[in-house]
């Protein structure tokens, strides 16, 4: 099983600008041909502090037991460096696309992040818009790095209006930039090229490719999704690829059945303008795998310094 970058598949906005739907990360690379302008503002100064007395009052009647909100909206989140060399958060929250998110539509993400105690850390409220990728609708937000988080309450409002408000666990663990690490792993079934520099904290971006999350992490035993993760490897550079040698490691309904698959050909990419980091890609084999619950573990190790990191997440396989 070589690591690769994930394949490019049809995307909902531009998907004919991809018709040759590289295979690597290296050819995803220098379909980008850019990284990010600095001359842009980032994603991170247009967060508000949540002041809009409606979004308040959803989050509140949330806690009460008293939203009449939607519930059927998934998250996912990550803990990055920006192209800056500055920590942030990246949480995004989709859905099957339909009628109620079309791409394009203006929405509004809010929230508050509390400590293990109940205590608000941080709230927000900031605007995007929706983006369509593999059938889902999907907003996204970056924050800055909050301390002591646990938990968060989430929502996305449309025309000012809550209409979906949900919970998610988010145990945010500090970056150390100057060790040997993984991010918190990404799946996706939509790995492409931007077709304009980004922001060097846009969420889920990194180096001119845009990682897609699927918040379900539900996947199709006929589609082909992909675990991504970026290395942070210390004093690494250019002229200086990093030597990585990986496993991807699966456990599932089976009982105590494990799937071990050493990465051959591991070659990581460097995420350009984002010093020191390298993204990885690794296919999930969904095809052979028994529908049901499973535990994807990530074991990575740089071989130079000796040093070893991991990276886990959970994903549902459906007949289907």
């Amino acid at each position: 099983m070589a690591l690769v970058a994930p394949a490019s598949p049809a995307h909902a906005q531009g998907a004919a600008d991809r018709e040759s739907r590289p295979k690597t990360l290296d050819e995803l690379q220098r379909q980008s041909g850019h990284i990010w302008d600095i001359s842009l503002q980032g994603r991170l100064a247009k967060v508000r502090p949540l002041k809009s007395r409606a979004l308040r009052r959803a989050i509140d009647a949330y806690h009460a037991g008293t939203a009449d909100l939607r519930h059927d909206i998934d998250v996912s989140w990550g803990e990055f460096l920006s192209g800056l060399d500055e920590p942030f958060i990246a949480i995004a929250l989709d859905r099957a696309a339909d009628a109620d998110l079309p791409a394009g539509r203006k929405v509004t993400l809010f929230g508050e992040i509390a400590d293990a105690a109940g205590v608000v850390v941080a709230s927000f409220e900031a605007d995007d818009e929706v983006e369509i990728s593999v059938s889902r609708a999907l907003v996204d937000v970056s924050l800055p790095f909050p301390k002591n988080a646990a938990r968060a309450v989430l929502g996305l409002a449309v025309g000012g209006t809550p209409r979906w408000i949900v919970e998610q666990p988010l145990p945010v663990a500090a970056i150390d930039a100057a060790s040997f690490g993984l991010s918190r792993p990404i799946l996706s079934l939509d790995v492409h090229p931007l077709a304009a520099p980004q922001k060097p904290d846009d969420p889920f971006t990194f180096g001119g490719l845009r990682v897609t999350p699927r918040g379900d992490r539900t996947f199709a035993k006929g589609e082909a999704p992909w675990l991504f993760a970026v290395a942070r490897v210390p004093g690494s550079t250019l002229e200086t690829v990093p030597k990585l040698a990986a496993t991807l490691v699966l456990t599932g309904p089976e009982a105590g059945k494990t799937r071990r698959y050493p990465v051959g050909g591991l070659t990581p990419t460097p995420l350009r303008g984002f010093a020191a980091q390298w993204g990885v890609g690794v296919p999930l084999p969904v095809a052979e795998l028994p529908p049901g619950e499973y535990q994807a573990t990530l074991e990575v190790s740089e071989r130079a310094a000796g040093a070893q990191a991991t990276a886990s997440t959970s994903f549902q396989v459906i007949a289907r």
